[in-house]
């Protein structure tokens, strides 16, 4: 847990607990898997967010999937942020914690169009950004529960969600040849990716119902799980991709 000066913009997707000291806050965040960030306010009659070290505040949590913005402040109100960290290093980056140093982006359509693959891309790129690709575990919890979100504001709630990766041509005729299952069977903008391991597949990384399935995207589709399947990279798939996931660095070091 790294403890830093700030203060949520809002608290309304945190988890209150009432009358809970600073120190079994953040264990409780700690213990939690899908915890990633804990603050220790109380509210003024302003209705401020302000630290309040010895006056019984409340323990607020908040998920990875729900965390919202957080002001960075230089006194007064603190927060503690959950990231993984090797032993003898700190977390690096201009401004840590970094999280990966990812931050995202969404567009979904709101008609009965959807976007191709090359239009996703050009979508992200326009925000500076890549599309986005699945690294760390983390990173499919936060998808998941975007997709989550997004779906029921688009025309289909079973919808695909465009992600980074696309089938070598070398490899779209032969799908199932064990180097084409890698990640270096597919071209990649978000150059984080080396492997599929955080990847839950509908069937696998070789899926090519027809011959055009070759681009990556996650799967919304009734209440089955959110998973990865390989689609079109244009717009006759049976879902219609109404969103587009992208990607870009939450920090640059300026050098």
């Amino acid at each position: 847990m790294i403890v830093v000066y700030g203060k949520p913009v809002s608290d309304q997707n945190g988890e209150v607990m009432k009358n809970t000291d600073w120190n079994t806050c953040i264990g409780i965040c700690y213990s939690s898997v899908s915890c990633i960030v804990g603050t220790y306010p109380f509210t003024d009659s302003e209705g401020s967010i302000q630290l309040a070290w010895n006056q019984g505040s409340d323990c607020v949590t908040f998920n990875y999937t729900s965390t919202g913005p957080f002001t960075q402040l230089t006194n007064g109100s603190i927060v503690a942020f959950k990231v993984n960290s090797l032993e003898d290093q700190c977390p690096n980056g201009t401004n840590p914690p970094t999280f990966n140093n990812q931050n995202a982006t969404q567009w979904i359509s709101t008609d009965s169009g959807g976007f191709s693959y090359d239009h996703a891309l050009e979508l992200c790129q326009n925000e500076s950004a890549t599309l986005a690709g699945i690294s760390y575990q983390e990173d499919l919890n936060y998808m998941i529960g975007k997709i989550q979100e997004l779906r029921y504001q688009v025309n289909n709630s079973n919808t695909y969600a465009r992600i980074d990766g696309q089938r070598t041509g070398g490899c779209q005729s032969t799908p199932n040849r064990t180097a084409c299952m890698t990640t270096s069977g597919f071209k990649w903008t978000d150059t984080t990716v080396k492997n599929f391991s955080f990847y839950n597949w509908v069937t696998s990384s070789a899926a090519q119902a027809t011959s055009n399935d070759n681009c990556l995207v996650l799967v919304a589709n009734g209440s089955n799980p959110i998973r990865a399947d390989v689609r079109s990279c244009l717009m006759d798939s049976p879902l219609q991709p109404l969103i587009v996931m992208c990607s870009k660095p939450a920090w640059t070091d300026g050098t």
